[in-house]
């Protein structure tokens, strides 16, 4: 389940002495319980709660949603099939036209009318909740594809996104590690922000200040206060991305954050506390950073308490054709010849979903259509050469740096770029990255480039003019 609400209902059902507390669809299907273990997930087949009342709940489903009315029975008056348990209270209420929450007691015989009020209380909160578990559903398909990987992983992300705990997204480049991680933050329900780190553009000396912030005077160059990232995603989440990249010094103030919720901000004494979800993404195989001695293990073993690992296109080919209709639009109106889908499943895609999108951006851009398999060959192979080199990519992050210490555009990009300083394919690097994080529209990162809004045309005639532009904005 997802959110607040829950851990208000289990802290509840913790103090109160409920025995069970369930949620059911008006089909039946279980989809959280806590307390006394449940055998099965279906009111019809399942076992270890009051089958005859779940039962009478789901005929009467909508007489009791109409009312706004609950099966409440207590004293100890149950039916038969309830009294192996033993049951002496129960108590079933709609929650919105979905969703019901059951509750029964073996120790106390009733509910007492603070107890029905608090419940009630707590109910319209589960109801928001449940609005948006059924959200998750279409906000889960941006994660296309129909193999049983993909199936999986869309089943992970709705499993883990209501807890609390870390969670290690790992995978190859481009297999869309990020897009995993954002699923994860908007299923959660918490109301803060999702902060992306992405740790190989962090220089070593800064990563604390980054991450935590610092107070003006901690440094030679720390001339104001700047909120660090944890503090940004208060109440929210922190995506570590490339976490392998971390330095070896941080990564022991980083486990004490995770396993406390306490920091220090550089340059002050007093501890801080923020409620923020930790997510780490790698491309990486931690283990053996483990074995090396390049990463703690108990770091390790705190980050992947729950793991999600997205396999390479390579592997679910047959979720090309399904990622490419999801993201039609790129392809400008124009068709694909039956003949094309034979030769995108052929081929190994060593950049993943993101070298499939590449392709068919410029597809749509750069082909008459209808697009045929030697169109697609001849994009492919144009790409592979094309790729930008890891020190360009040193270079680039750099750039990032300057821009989220809070320079605009125009001076850490277009300035060093005209004066030939930089390279189209670092300033490309920088629009792309920045559109993998904010976008999908160029609109959507103009706030994170520190470009005025009344600047977006004069920052698109600049993408355009210097040939920056390669997908739609």
């Amino acid at each position: 389940m997802i959110g607040i609400s829950t851990e208000l209902l289990e802290a509840w059902i913790r103090k109160n002495n409920v025995s069970l507390a369930m949620i059911y669809d008006r089909r039946g299907k279980i989809v959280w319980h806590i307390g006394r273990n449940v055998v099965g997930n279906s009111i019809y087949t399942g076992d270890g709660f009051c089958k005859s009342y779940a039962l009478l709940s789901l005929e009467k489903f909508e007489l009791f949603e109409k009312r706004k009315d609950e099966i409440l029975v207590q004293g100890g008056k149950v039916y038969e099939s309830a009294l192996s348990n033993p049951v002496k209270a129960v108590m079933i209420r709609p929650i919105n036209h979905q969703y019901l929450l059951y509750l029964d007691r073996t120790r106390k015989m009733t509910f007492s009318d603070f107890e029905l009020y608090t419940i009630r209380s707590i109910m319209f909160l589960l109801n928001g909740m449940m609005a948006r578990q059924v959200e998750l559903e279409f906000d889960l398909a941006d994660f296309a594809g129909k193999s049983d990987r993909v199936k999986l992983v869309r089943s992970l992300i709705k499993k883990y996104a209501p807890e609390n705990e870390p969670v290690l997204v790992t995978g190859e480049t481009g297999v869309g590690k990020n897009l995993v991680a954002r699923l994860i933050h908007q299923a959660s329900g918490r109301k803060g922000n999702l902060e992306v780190a992405h740790m190989p553009t962090i220089p070593e000396y800064l990563f604390e200040s980054e991450i935590f912030g610092y107070k003006k005077g901690a440094f030679t160059d720390a001339r104001s206060e700047k909120k660090g990232l944890v503090a940004e995603a208060s109440e929210g989440t922190i995506l570590l991305d490339e976490i392998s990249e971390i330095p070896y010094h941080f990564q022991a103030k980083l486990l004490r954050f995770i396993e406390t919720r306490s920091y220090r901000i550089l340059g002050e004494a007093k501890e801080h506390t923020a409620n923020v979800r930790v997510i780490a993404a790698t491309n990486r195989n931690l283990e053996q950073a483990v074995a090396r001695g390049q990463f703690r293990e108990d770091l390790y073993y705190r980050l992947s308490s729950f793991e999600i690992n997205i396999p390479p296109l390579r592997y679910r080919d047959q979720d090309i054709r399904h990622i490419v209709q999801k993201n039609k639009h790129l392809l400008k109106g124009k068709k694909i010849d039956p003949s094309t889908w034979s030769a995108m499943s052929e081929y190994h895609w060593p950049g993943n979903v993101r070298q499939l999108l590449s392709v068919v951006k410029r597809a749509g851009i750069l082909l008459p259509g209808p697009i045929n398999c030697q169109d697609i060959v001849a994009l492919v192979k144009s790409g592979e050469t094309n790729s930008i080199p890891h020190n360009a990519i040193v270079a680039a992050g750099r750039l990032l740096i300057r821009i989220k210490n809070g320079e605009s555009f125009w001076t850490a990009i277009k300035e060093p770029f005209l004066s030939r300083e930089i390279k189209r394919e670092e300033v490309k690097w920088v629009i792309n990255k920045t559109i993998a994080e904010y976008g999908p529209k160029y609109c959507d990162i103009i706030a994170p480039l520190n470009i005025p809004p009344h600047e977006y045309k004069k920052f698109l005639n600049f993408l355009k003019m210097h040939r920056i532009m390669d997908n739609n904005p």
